[in-house]
Protein backbone atom coordinates (compact mmCIF):
# COMPACT_ATOMS: atom_id res chain seq x y z
CA UNK A 1 0.00 0.00 0.00
CA UNK A 2 0.89 3.26 -0.61
CA UNK A 3 2.21 5.76 2.44
CA UNK A 4 -1.22 7.84 1.02
CA UNK A 5 -3.61 5.21 1.99
CA UNK A 6 -2.11 3.76 5.00
CA UNK A 7 -3.09 3.70 8.47
CA UNK A 8 -1.40 4.25 11.43
CA UNK A 9 -1.11 0.26 12.38
CA UNK A 10 -1.08 -1.00 8.61
CA UNK A 11 2.91 -2.64 8.05
CA UNK A 12 4.24 -3.94 4.44
CA UNK A 13 2.18 -6.95 4.49
CA UNK A 14 -0.95 -5.05 5.14
CA UNK A 15 -2.18 -4.23 1.35
CA UNK A 16 -1.27 -8.67 0.99
CA UNK A 17 -3.32 -9.88 3.79
CA UNK A 18 -6.18 -7.53 2.63
CA UNK A 19 -6.04 -8.35 -0.81
CA UNK A 20 -5.89 -12.36 0.23
CA UNK A 21 -9.11 -11.58 2.50
CA UNK A 22 -11.14 -9.96 -0.84
CA UNK A 23 -10.19 -12.90 -3.15
CA UNK A 24 -11.24 -15.64 0.06
CA UNK A 25 -14.48 -13.96 0.66
CA UNK A 26 -15.43 -13.42 -2.61
CA UNK A 27 -16.55 -10.29 -2.49
CA UNK A 28 -17.66 -9.47 -6.62
CA UNK A 29 -17.12 -5.26 -5.41
CA UNK A 30 -14.84 -3.58 -2.99
CA UNK A 31 -14.84 -0.25 -2.07
CA UNK A 32 -12.77 1.78 0.21
CA UNK A 33 -14.11 5.31 2.08
CA UNK A 34 -11.09 7.54 3.24
CA UNK A 35 -11.99 9.12 6.53
CA UNK A 36 -10.40 12.68 7.60
CA UNK A 37 -9.89 14.11 10.57
CA UNK A 38 -12.12 16.61 11.72
CA UNK A 39 -11.22 20.18 13.16
CA UNK A 40 -10.88 19.77 16.89
CA UNK A 41 -11.10 16.04 17.66
CA UNK A 42 -8.31 14.02 19.55
CA UNK A 43 -7.20 12.74 15.97
CA UNK A 44 -6.77 16.34 14.28
CA UNK A 45 -5.08 16.98 17.52
CA UNK A 46 -2.57 14.66 17.03
CA UNK A 47 -2.12 14.53 13.52
CA UNK A 48 -1.41 17.94 14.06
CA UNK A 49 1.40 17.28 16.99
CA UNK A 50 3.14 14.63 15.13
CA UNK A 51 3.77 17.11 12.04
CA UNK A 52 1.30 15.41 9.66
CA UNK A 53 -1.49 18.27 9.39
CA UNK A 54 -0.25 21.83 9.25
CA UNK A 55 -1.19 25.15 8.11
CA UNK A 56 1.02 27.09 6.42
CA UNK A 57 0.82 31.03 5.50
CA UNK A 58 2.54 31.84 2.32
CA UNK A 59 2.96 35.38 0.88
CA UNK A 60 2.76 35.65 -2.96
CA UNK A 61 2.80 37.89 -5.70
CA UNK A 62 -0.69 38.34 -7.12
CA UNK A 63 0.22 37.30 -10.87
CA UNK A 64 -1.42 34.85 -12.70
CA UNK A 65 0.66 30.91 -11.40
CA UNK A 66 2.05 31.81 -8.59
CA UNK A 67 -0.77 29.56 -7.18
CA UNK A 68 -0.12 26.83 -9.50
CA UNK A 69 3.90 26.93 -8.45
CA UNK A 70 2.68 26.62 -5.14
CA UNK A 71 0.30 23.51 -5.73
CA UNK A 72 3.35 21.76 -8.12
CA UNK A 73 6.00 22.15 -5.20
CA UNK A 74 3.72 20.73 -2.62
CA UNK A 75 2.70 17.85 -5.00
CA UNK A 76 6.29 16.70 -5.61
CA UNK A 77 7.40 17.30 -2.17
CA UNK A 78 4.11 14.51 -1.84
CA UNK A 79 2.17 17.10 0.26
CA UNK A 80 -1.80 16.47 0.30
CA UNK A 81 -3.62 19.70 0.46
CA UNK A 82 -6.27 19.17 2.53
CA UNK A 83 -7.84 23.01 2.29
CA UNK A 84 -7.12 26.03 0.35
CA UNK A 85 -7.75 30.13 1.03
CA UNK A 86 -6.68 32.52 -1.48
CA UNK A 87 -7.27 35.83 0.16
CA UNK A 88 -6.69 39.32 -2.10
CA UNK A 89 -9.94 41.04 -1.27
CA UNK A 90 -10.69 43.20 1.40
CA UNK A 91 -7.32 42.61 3.42
CA UNK A 92 -4.39 45.74 3.83
CA UNK A 93 -2.01 43.62 2.04
CA UNK A 94 -0.44 45.93 -0.69
CA UNK A 95 -2.08 46.27 -4.19
CA UNK A 96 -0.30 43.11 -5.52
CA UNK A 97 0.31 40.77 -2.45
CA UNK A 98 -1.99 37.70 -1.50
CA UNK A 99 -1.82 35.20 1.51
CA UNK A 100 -2.60 32.07 0.72
CA UNK A 101 -3.06 29.71 3.46
CA UNK A 102 -2.94 26.08 3.22
CA UNK A 103 -3.65 23.15 5.41
CA UNK A 104 -1.66 19.82 4.37
CA UNK A 105 -0.60 16.36 5.27
CA UNK A 106 2.38 15.13 5.95
CA UNK A 107 3.95 11.69 6.84
CA UNK A 108 5.76 13.08 9.69
CA UNK A 109 7.65 16.14 11.02
CA UNK A 110 10.45 15.38 8.50
CA UNK A 111 8.53 15.26 5.43
CA UNK A 112 6.81 18.52 6.47
CA UNK A 113 10.28 20.06 6.72
CA UNK A 114 11.53 19.27 3.40
CA UNK A 115 8.27 20.30 2.02
CA UNK A 116 8.82 24.23 4.02
CA UNK A 117 12.23 23.90 2.99
CA UNK A 118 11.32 23.44 -0.57
CA UNK A 119 8.62 26.00 -0.61
CA UNK A 120 11.48 28.32 0.77
CA UNK A 121 14.35 27.01 -2.19
CA UNK A 122 11.68 28.25 -4.84
CA UNK A 123 11.67 32.10 -2.76
CA UNK A 124 8.15 31.32 -1.38
CA UNK A 125 7.75 33.27 2.31
CA UNK A 126 6.36 30.31 4.45
CA UNK A 127 4.58 30.90 8.23
CA UNK A 128 4.08 27.76 9.95
CA UNK A 129 1.39 27.28 12.13
CA UNK A 130 -1.55 24.84 13.15
CA UNK A 131 0.93 22.84 15.24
Amino acid sequence: MTDAVRLDLETDESEARLIDFIDRSQIPIFTINVLQALPKTPLWDRLAREGRLTQLSLDIVDRPGQLATVVAILSKSGANIVEVSHQRIFTDLPAKAVVLEVVIETRDRSHLEATIAALRAANVDVDVGGN
